[in-house]
């Protein structure tokens, strides 16, 4: 079972008895990335409110997994990146360039 289908059956049963077979219908109609899947749970609960009433632990895990994802600008992930394969200052000769004045 993949990380979202056990948080939908997880979300499952804290949406409104009227809505289920709309919340049924909108996850199986595409595979979801992590950013369709937070919209989804979020057009049908409150997140925040029904976190602590979740009986599985790992669906629990995967929603924390969705958030940290949706907390970082994928822009700024590739900068960061960019920036480990740097030289350090102490390794590197960028004070000693050619000069005109010398």
């Amino acid at each position: 079972m993949t990380g979202n289908e056990r948080l939908y059956l997880e979300i499952r049963n804290f949406v409104k008895k009227d809505e289920v077979d709309n919340f049924d219908i909108d996850f199986f109609a595409k595979k979801h990335s992590y950013k369709s899947m937070f919209a989804l749970i979020n057009k049908y609960v409150v997140v925040k409110k029904i976190v602590n009433d979740f009986k599985d632990p790992n669906a629990k895990i995967v929603l924390a997994k969705i958030e940290n994802k949706l907390l970082f600008n994928p822009k700024l992930l590739k900068e960061i990146k960019k920036c480990k394969t740097m030289s350090t200052h102490r390794s590197s000769n960028f004070l000693f360039k050619d000069s005109q004045y010398i």
